[in-house]
């Protein structure tokens, strides 16, 4: 029971913040500016393209600070190997008709994001990660 409390809050963790990009992709449409930059920077106030989250009931791995992090992927280039995700990359992000941009932040039109916990079990380290697309209209 308690692993499958573990799952659940893990769950409704990283769907929660995916929620929260799709509303600030929805937002960031009526802004100023490029559009994917608008998400990324309200995202990851850090300037980075990752941003990490505590997450109530969950206990950071051993040499983590977080369970959560979510990640922002505006490299054309990269595979879903290499993300080890499936989010059908590499892919044209920005609507040119080439998949070889390594920074797409100010002309996406789509954005791929990982939200991803990891944390100290009741079983050892577990971890869930639930990659989707935000799309800017």
């Amino acid at each position: 029971r308690r692993q499958n409390r573990e799952w659940t809050i893990a769950h409704n963790a990283v769907v929660t913040r995916a929620e929260g990009v799709h509303a600030l992709a929805r937002a960031a449409m009526d802004q100023p500016g490029s559009w994917a930059e608008g998400v990324v920077a309200v995202a990851c106030p850090g300037g980075g393209l990752e941003a990490d989250f505590d997450v109530e009931g969950l206990t950071p791995r051993d040499g983590e600070a977080h369970v959560g992090r979510l990640t922002f992927v505006v490299d054309e280039t990269a595979t879903d190997t290499q993300l080890g995700v499936a989010l059908g990359m590499p892919r044209d992000l920005d609507g040119d008709g080439l998949i070889s941009n390594p920074d797409v932040r100010a002309t996406a039109r789509i954005l791929p994001v990982i939200a991803r916990a990891r944390w100290k079990g009741v079983r050892g380290d577990a971890q869930i990660a639930h990659p989707f697309v935000a799309i800017g209209h």
